[in-house]
């Protein structure tokens, strides 16, 4: 059995601090010049912001034959917390 990750619920100013902290890494992922250090770096930082509730942008460049630039923005909701259920074994009535 898989073990479900694990969700952390902030509070609006401690968000702020790391939305704050997200976006300076953010800024370090983009400077790579390797591809894949960026995309490992991205995965590691889109991890951790969906752990802390964090929504974050994609943005994806494209380049045409004819030289023609597409961007394409998607918006990402962190998925919600899970409530967490525990079974009771046993009885209602009293014995």
């Amino acid at each position: 059995m898989r073990e479900e990750t694990p969700r952390y619920e902030l509070d609006s100013d401690t968000r702020d601090l790391v939305a704050e902290v997200f976006q300076l890494a953010q800024q370090m992922i983009d400077l790579q010049i390797s591809d894949s250090v960026s995309e490992d770096l991205q995965l590691i930082l889109t991890e951790a912001g969906d752990r802390l509730g964090l929504p974050y942008t994609t943005i994806s460049v494209t380049q045409d034959d004819d030289g023609k630039f597409s961007v394409d923005v998607v918006e990402e909701e962190p998925q919600p917390k899970r409530p967490t259920l525990t079974v009771i074994e046993g009885s209602k009535e009293p014995d």
